[in-house]
């Protein structure tokens, strides 16, 4: 059935501006147009077409994407990656969701709890047996030391980070890998240069003092996990944001994130 663009306008819910733009980019011409008047006529076979258009502009995909979905041969690869967008966003906005929780639940501020995604990196690594803290950060003192000495690619301020190697959160004789950021270390380098994964979900809370984030703010963290239906899947890691060893930051004003990669209870 063929009808004027303004009856067609109506019947489909889209504004006749809306259709003669449509024309006009290539998206949806009308069915005929008098050559006299210039009138467009829209037969009704053409409302499927509109709320596909329609369908695809609710997903976000542009002109150009959408004139490539609705040819006879569909280009389904615009589809993949917008559903990887979209799927990705959807990520985003749960972890909105879910902080924005977890501060209304946790008003006084007193446990600021966050969940982010950590990307992969490249780090010099030393992975051994520490009798105390201080041992560990002497190491990665000499890590620091040494990409300096040898003029290696690093990031300014030194990026470095601990991982416990050992099951919980140990002060004295634990498994630990001391990582300071580097790139394209020389061939006698006594360090390994290796790749850390990135974690795809990772609970995080702050810490403001000194080097050693206190045993408690892990206690916390696990159960702040056990509450909020999570399970750790990985082990602690401690981002040291503040370089420690640049000697700037005022004492006991040292900044430090203590990371616990998570995934979700079955």
């Amino acid at each position: 059935m063929i009808m004027p663009i303004g009856e067609f306008s109506k019947l489909c819910a889209v504004p006749i501006t809306t259709l003669r733009f449509w024309d006009k980019k290539g998206l949806l011409a009308p069915s005929h147009i008098n050559k006299q008047s210039g009138y467009r006529f829209y037969d009704t076979d053409l409302l499927e077409q509109v709320q596909t258009i329609t369908a695809l502009q609710r997903c976000g995909l542009s002109i150009a994407e959408i004139k490539r979905c609705i040819t006879p041969v569909a280009d389904m690869e615009i589809y993949a990656t917008r559903l990887f967008e979209l799927k990705r966003a959807r990520q985003r906005l749960e972890e909105a969701i879910r902080n924005i929780n977890f501060y209304l639940e946790d008003a006084a501020g007193h446990s600021a709890v966050v969940l982010k995604s950590i990307p992969e990196m490249q780090y010099l690594s030393s992975r051994r047996r520490f009798s105390d803290a201080y041992e560990m950060h002497k190491e990665l003192a000499r890590i620091v030391d040494y990409i300096i000495q040898r003029k290696i690619i690093s990031q300014q301020p030194f990026q470095t980070i601990g991982i416990y190697r050992d099951i919980g959160f140990k002060t004295a004789d634990f498994e630990y890998e001391c990582l300071v950021r580097a790139k394209a270390v020389p061939r006698d380098c006594p360090y390994t240069l290796k790749t850390l994964p990135s974690v795809e979900t990772a609970a995080t809370i702050i810490y403001i003092g000194n080097y050693d984030v206190p045993h408690n703010y892990h206690s916390l963290l696990t159960a702040w996990i056990e509450q909020h239906g999570y399970i750790v899947c990985g082990p602690t890691r401690i981002w040291f944001v503040t370089d420690p060893y640049d000697g700037r930051t005022e004492e006991g004003r040292n900044v430090s994130e203590l990371q616990i990669p998570v995934e979700r209870k079955d």
